[in-house]
């Protein structure tokens, strides 16, 4: 299957998804969806349209990529019927159940890619209606695949705990670097050379798990010499009970998933 793919949404994500998905499949079999023209002109897609109807009659495989507090004005504002097209969301919050009833379709995948998907290295867990056939999910999968790694998740629920870890892990990521780089210019650090160190070292850390030679917790002991600046640091953290805070920090991220279901009910 080589399906027509239209994606409804061109902001972070529905934007990071068009870009990952240009450079491995036929321009011409894309069509790009946003009320903004002024994003779709960033874009420069082939096709494209302010008209979501346009881009579901386009597409065999319909992206959702719109803000999940827009979802019900977007299904309220569509009149072309779904048919026997595959609606992938990457809605946080928005359950397929909600999906098939609010937009009458039946094959639904509900998905939620992250940030790395911009440059092929997404991190994207999903799951199927039971309407999506076994080749159609091989399909999916070649999707996601092209913008990183998937993963198929057992049972809707479990999308709501991966979420939590790897749609918002960037930012979880992106955030300690921030606090490295203010560290540093606290301590008298030009900006710049506070923003190189800090970048430097979580890219190159990022690197060494990537090589796969050791996992995180092997990558952690290898840094810290007993009695060290390293052991130092990880006992503070553990003393004022960082690991748990950082748990209920994502414990908020699922239960938000959740609390988004609930305002489109």
């Amino acid at each position: 299957m080589n399906p027509k793919i239209a994606i409804i949404g061109a902001g972070n994500m529905g934007g990071a998804v068009y870009r990952g998905l240009k450079a491995v499949m036929p321009e011409k079999d894309l069509f790009l969806c946003n009320r903004s023209p002024e994003k779709l002109r960033a874009f420069s897609p082939l096709h494209c349209s302010g008209d979501a109807n346009e881009a579901i009659a386009f597409a065999d495989i319909v992206i959702v990529a719109v803000k999940p507090q827009s979802f019900d004005e977007l299904a309220a504002s569509l009149t072309t019927p779904f048919k026997n097209k595959i609606v992938l969301s990457i809605m946080a919050g928005i359950t397929i159940e909600k999906m098939q009833t609010k937009l009458g379709a039946k094959k639904v995948i509900r998905s939620l890619p992250n940030l790395g998907t911009q440059i092929k290295m997404g991190m994207t867990p999903w799951v199927a209606s039971p309407e999506v056939s076994p080749e159609e999910k091989k399909t999916i999968k070649r999707i996601f695949a092209s913008l990183g790694k998937e993963l198929e998740m057992p049972e809707e629920d479990w999308i709501k705990g991966a979420g939590a870890m790897t749609a918002s892990g960037p930012a979880y990521f992106f955030y300690l670097c921030e606090l490295l780089a203010e560290k540093a210019k606290s301590m008298g650090f030009k900006d710049d050379d506070a923003l190189a160190m800090a970048e430097q070292t979580f890219i190159g850390s990022a690197k060494l798990l990537e090589a796969n030679e050791k996992s995180a917790g092997e990558w952690r002991a290898a840094v810290t010499s007993k009695k060290g600046i390293t052991e130092a640091a990880l006992n503070h953290l553990k003393t004022h009970h960082w690991d748990e805070i950082f748990w209920d920090a994502i414990e908020a991220a699922r239960k938000r998933t959740e609390e988004l279901n609930q305002t489109s009910l």
